[in-house]
Order: structure tokens, then sequence, then C-alpha cells
């Protein structure tokens, strides 16, 4: 990736950090996870994933009013640039095809929305991401 400071293609996502979701702009306190590339293989980051993504559908399934879910982030603070960049405070980078296939992603999303009855618009959530 690109890094804003340098504008050269040495930016990467840090092997540990904190991943934070966003539904619609939203959050719970809880919709965040610590991931480590090292010693945990993919399929258990997805689970973590998956298990936040859940949390919140069920939460919100219990709202009356439930808009459509239109706009779906992942996304971490936890970025390097190789030629040592500090980074502002606050700049988050999209974690969708850096950690985590965004067609699986969108899988995931449709089929806990489903389980929680929890309207989803998934065309607009892929062509936002």
């Amino acid at each position: 990736m690109y890094c804003p400071k340098c504008f050269n293609d040495t930016l990467s996502v840090h092997s540990r950090g904190v991943a934070k979701l966003l539904f619609n702009g939203k959050q719970m306190d809880t919709s965040q996870f610590l991931y480590n590339i090292k010693q945990e293989s993919p399929e258990q980051i997805y689970e973590k994933l998956r298990e936040k993504i859940a949390e919140f559908f069920q939460w919100y399934s219990g709202f009356q009013n439930k808009s459509p879910i239109k706009k779906f982030e992942v996304f971490s603070q936890d970025f390097v640039c190789k030629n040592n960049c500090k980074l502002d405070i606050g700049t988050k980078f999209t974690l969708l095809n850096i950690l985590f296939n965004a067609q699986k992603v969108y899988e995931i999303l449709e089929e806990e929305a489903s389980k929680y009855s929890v309207p989803i618009d998934i065309k607009s959530i892929s062509k936002g991401s």
C-alpha cells in the first residue's frame, strides 16, 4: 500500500494489532478484536471476525426500527511504513483485501445477517468498500 506521508509503496499491516468494525458508521464498544498474524492461522482470525459480526447483529436484531446495513468497515490503525514514516494518530486503513478477503467477508456478513434477521444491502456494502 502507499504511505500517505512519503507516497511510496511501503505501507503494510503490522503483524499484530487491533481490528475495528463499523456498521453504517456505528460500532459497539466491543466491536474490535486483537489479531496476531504470526501466532494465529487465517482461520482463527476469520473466526474472531465472524464472532464480532455475529455479536453486533445479535445486538442490532433487538432494535425495533432497523435500518438496513449498507456500509461495513473493518479497519486498523496498526500499519507501518518501511521508511519509518510517522503516521498521524487516528489514521485508519481498511483491512479488506489486505488481512481479509473482501468476498469472504461479504459472505460472512450475509450468513450472520440471515441468522439474526438483520436487513442488509450487500450490493451497497460491496460497492462502498
